[in-house]
């Protein structure tokens, strides 16, 4: 197995224990070392991941909140036009949340696969390009797109219970990705089972250092998400690699997993 290259500053002290600080100044570092791909790659997953169709559901909504709210006097006839126009474009939305489901499934959950195999691939030793991502649907398809899916069903699931059981399971979750990046013929249950013990005693940590990232996440808002473009997605995902990159060799070293289940992503596992 090719072995992950570390940055001069982790050799010298090692990480031993959780540290943010460290997470993100490597993950910094390593995007900046790949900048453009890095970016591509970021700002797609950021699209996709957010669901392209969605966005034409919540105008609708918005804009029947908007109405109703009785912040603007609006005259009865133009209400009466709007309310048809709704009612007309209500099969199209209800097709767009349909094909929104379907592109999530078919194509924004395998690209988060694919994605994840670059980010990992991107370790100082290597500088992969944007096709990288070509992984998540090239390799046991059926698999990450079953895996993805249950992920997010169980999540939804832990959603209805409150909002909190909810969000504690997506941390639970939070390696299903890299795993999958990793060895994509693995077991759908394996999978979700091996990220749960991965981030035992953790979904705080990981909370955390993504907390940490509000500013820039503020920042981004009111640039039109241009800083987060080119600066705050790559860092948070380089972030996010660098965190699993800990979890799984914990998770080796703790006897959680095996090599054979976590091969790494060295260029001869795989003839993709």
């Amino acid at each position: 197995m090719m072995s992950v290259s570390l940055l001069p500053s982790e050799r010298k002290r090692g990480i031993v224990m959780w540290d943010r600080v460290q997470f993100k100044a490597t993950g910094k570092a390593r995007f900046k070392n790949n900048y453009w791909p890095y970016v591509a790659v970021s700002v797609v997953l950021a699209l996709v991941g957010g669901g392209l169709f969605s966005y034409l559901k919540n105008a609708g909504n918005a804009l029947e909140q908007f109405m109703a709210s009785g912040l603007v006097n609006l005259d009865p006839q133009m209400v009466a036009v709007l309310h048809r126009l709704l009612a007309l474009t209500a099969p199209f939305v209800l097709t767009s949340g349909l094909l929104g489901l379907a592109f999530t499934l078919l194509v924004g959950n395998p690209y988060a696969v694919g994605a994840s195999r670059f980010f990992l691939e991107n370790d100082g030793a290597r500088k992969p390009s944007f096709d990288r991502v070509a992984f998540g649907f090239t390799q046991d398809f059926g698999n990450v797109i079953v895996t993805m899916l249950l992920k997010s069903v169980f999540v939804f699931l832990w959603t209805l219970l409150f909002i909190i059981p909810g969000i504690i399971k997506s941390y639970s979750y939070f390696a299903v990705p890299f795993i999958l990046a990793e060895n994509p013929k693995l077991d759908w249950n394996r999978v979700l089972k091996l990220s749960q013990a991965m981030t035992q005693g953790h979904k705080w940590d990981i909370f955390l250092t993504h907390l940490s990232f509000l500013g820039w996440l503020l920042l981004s808002a009111v640039t039109l998400q241009l800083v987060g473009a080119f600066y705050a997605f790559p860092y948070m995902d380089a972030t996010n690699a660098e965190m699993y990159r800990w979890l799984r060799s914990e998770a080796l070293k703790n006897h959680l997993s095996s090599e054979a289940e976590l091969p790494g992503t060295g260029p001869v596992l795989y003839q993709d």
